[in-house]
């Protein structure tokens, strides 16, 4: 426990931030839930896994919201800011309590009580952390720069738009990385040494594409490097779906090259929207300084920035 300011501090500007926040945990934590179980029931088909994530995410999404409530009343009751080892701890130990307490009332099978605890810490720790930190879940939908430049001032709708247009590549990066690692992290098998480096290998390729794309709409270089970085990551793909296409003009009745054809299109458009806003947005290079240039001294008395030369000769001026 702590008194002190900023140790949890459940965010006054936005109203809900807590009950995003603690929605945000309950997604993650649902996902974290539905992958443990995949990996446990190695017989579950990727359809039946599908249909666990999303009712995990679902239920996790709302005891989220439900938990962060009951963590912000306590902290508005109480007046005691609780740090994130605190709540973790204290999440813990509740469930486990409950889980125990369930087991001796009631008759459950072996597996369940496991099952209800691996659920419940899954979920509830990272509501514990994310709720009363710094995270923003609204900066998934509005965050995005690109690297050593300084964006002009442009009208909201502009901007916006530029925001929008990001979205797509960067929530089928994310989505791509969740439904990989639903769908590879299942057939590693633990005695099979070959099975687990041929797993790592298809996982190391595969999500280096969707992790990359997804880092460039946060984190984004400057355009030229953009461009050229975008050229090259989605060369491969684009020899794939051409490739794609001719397996299907072959044999049209085969779904599989269909699907592909579809996955890789899908990128390379989003990609392509995704260039056109960054490489379409005004920037300008932060204002150099020239000594000898008038107008420059000028401008140097308005920076924020003052050395101790000046700060100095401020002094002298005054004194005399």
């Amino acid at each position: 426990m702590n008194n002190k300011s900023g140790a949890f501090q459940l965010e006054k500007s936005v109203p809900g931030t807590f009950l995003m926040q603690g929605a945000l945990g309950g997604v993650l934590g649902g996902y974290v839930a539905a992958l443990i179980g995949a990996i446990a029931w190695r017989k579950t088909d990727f359809v039946r896994t599908l249909e666990l994530t999303n009712l995990t995410v679902f239920t996790g999404a709302i005891i989220g919201v439900i938990k962060a409530t009951l963590m912000w009343a306590v902290v508005r009751l109480t007046g005691i800011q609780y740090r994130a080892f605190t709540r973790v701890a204290v999440t813990s130990i509740l469930a486990s309590l409950i889980i125990a307490v369930l087991g001796r009332q009631f008759d459950f099978d072996e597996n369940f009580l496991p099952g209800c605890l691996i659920w419940s810490l899954s979920v509830g720790i990272p509501v514990a952390l994310l709720v009363g930190s710094r995270v923003k879940p609204w900066e998934v939908f509005t965050f995005g720069s690109i690297a050593g430049a300084t964006v002009n001032k442009q009208s909201p709708a502009s901007n916006i738009l530029r925001t929008l247009l990001t979205l797509p590549l960067r929530f089928m990066s994310i989505g791509a990385i969740a439904l990989l690692l639903l769908y590879a992290t299942p057939k590693i098998e633990v005695y099979d040494i070959d099975r687990i480096l041929l797993v790592t290998l298809f996982l190391t390729v595969l999500l280096f594409y969707p992790l990359f794309s997804a880092y460039l709409t946060f984190r984004s270089p400057g355009k030229i490097a953009l461009f050229v970085l975008g050229l090259v990551s989605n060369f491969p793909v684009i020899l794939l779906s051409v490739a794609c296409y001719r397996d299907y003009l072959r044999n049209p009745r085969s779904g599989e090259p269909l699907f592909n054809l579809l996955v890789c299109s899908s990128f390379i458009v989003a990609w392509t929207i995704f260039l056109v806003a960054r490489l379409s947005a005004k920037t300008n290079p932060a204002p150099s300084l020239n000594i000898v240039d008038r107008k420059s001294i000028a401008y140097a008395k308005n920076l924020d920035h003052e050395c101790l030369g000046s700060r100095f000769t401020e002094w002298q001026q005054r004194v005399a």
